[in-house]
């Protein structure tokens, strides 16, 4: 039974509880809602081990906010980083893509985010799917992919949020080296061509120069 944090604080820009609440069934669900600071979040992320940490507050790049103001995206992932098996963070604020690269890389869990400003329909739809197939067991990112088609099927207009994890990090890299062995590939093309140009050249020089030394020898033997 998995056991979830989620922090919704009063003036959160989404909403995720009614949700989560009709899945509290099948977890063990602890809940700051309210007036939230940052020292309660502090106090429980030290105390008690979770496997998903749910932020449902407003965000810009690099912040988040809580009731007792914002909090830089350094801190946060200071704050989780009291938890040793933590599967994802799920980040329900607009413009958090950002603060999620920095959790999964210090973390090292899975984050879910949002690259642009997210509606609360939008955020209650992708969490209520999540959820229900992660309590269904389903990997994380088998839940993301879910939840993003009910998305694009609920609200097709709707920007899906992004998903971080080490597989996709792991394929990133790949990719990478993948585009620098094609680059060194079409680099060593160009040097073989160029060594090709140069032989071509190399043999003309020559043929010119022994056109003229057979020229010379039949004009002596001419003479």
């Amino acid at each position: 039974m998995p056991n979830i944090l989620i922090v919704s604080p009063r003036d959160a820009a989404v909403n995720p509880l009614p949700e989560i609440a009709a899945l509290a069934s099948g977890a063990r669900v602890t809940l700051l809602d309210g007036a939230v600071g940052i020292r309660e979040v502090e106090r429980v992320l030290r105390d008690t081990q979770f496997d998903v940490v749910h932020l449902a507050q407003h965000g810009a790049y690099g912040l988040l906010q809580l009731s007792d103001g914002l909090v830089t995206q350094e801190r946060m992932t200071r704050c989780l980083q009291h938890q040793e098996h933590l599967a994802v963070v799920v980040i329900n604020a607009c413009n958090s893509a950002g603060t999620a690269a920095l959790i999964h890389n210090a973390v090292g869990c899975a984050v879910i985010a949002h690259e642009a400003p997210i509606g609360e329909q939008a955020a209650q739809v992708f969490a209520r799917e999540f959820y229900a197939a992660l309590l269904d067991k389903q990997p994380i990112y088998v839940a993301y992919r879910d939840a993003c088609a009910a998305l694009v099927r609920t609200l097709p207009d709707s920007v899906q949020p992004v998903l971080i994890n080490g597989a996709m990090s792991d394929m990133r890299s790949l990719q990478a080296e993948m585009a620098g062995l094609i680059e060194a590939f079409r680099m060593l093309r160009g040097e073989v061509s160029n060594m090709r140009h140069s032989l071509r050249l190399w043999f003309a020089g020559y043929g010119v120069l022994f056109a003229l030394c057979v020229v010379v020898l039949a004009l002596q033997f001419h003479v």
